[in-house]
């Protein structure tokens, strides 16, 4: 086999870990901050609109700022986030810390909310936030939309709140 299906072989097996090629899941992700990402953005005419997710294709990722810290949960209509087609995931990622990602479906808003489906990998990480890598992206100007999720206190564990702002 050469080195380039080597490596192909490694990007399609979720739960393999190699450090030279940073697919390491909890650290070896990169930030993203963009506001224009947060499902209250809903403007379609700022430059480069409609933004779409294609190059976050097999690297992971850690949504960070503003613009929100988890990927939304729930159907959001088109022309938000800073894209045409939003995309929502229903992964629910294990409850406890690992580097092991769950693997599950991520939809893309298209004339229904499940009109695309696209494959994502999601991982909780050591200091309870989450990293994302998308393994498929079948049409353009789709965007994973984001939101911040609150949490709340009542004697219990962290929780995230069904809503998210």
């Amino acid at each position: 086999m050469s080195v380039a299906a080597d490596i192909a072989e490694l990007l399609r097996e979720p739960r393999v870990c190699s450090h030279w090629l940073r697919l390491c899941s909890c650290d070896g992700y990169s930030n993203i901050t963009e506001p224009w990402r947060n499902r209250a953005f809903e403007s379609t005419s700022f430059a480069g609109f409609p933004k779409d997710d294609l190059g976050l294709l097999n690297e992971w990722w850690r949504f960070i700022g503003i613009g929100g810290d988890r990927v939304i949960q729930s159907c959001l209509t088109s022309n938000r986030g800073g894209t045409k087609k939003t995309i929502h995931t229903l992964v629910v990622p294990s409850s406890s810390e690992s580097v092991n990602p769950t693997s599950g479906y991520a939809y893309g808003y298209h004339v229904s909310c499940y009109g695309v489906y696209l494959y994502i990998d999601v991982a909780l990480c050591p200091g309870g936030f989450y990293v994302y890598r998308p393994t498929s992206h079948t049409q353009d100007s789709m965007g994973y939309v984001t939101c911040e999720y609150l949490w709340r206190s009542r004697g219990l564990p962290q929780q995230p709140r069904k809503l998210c702002v």
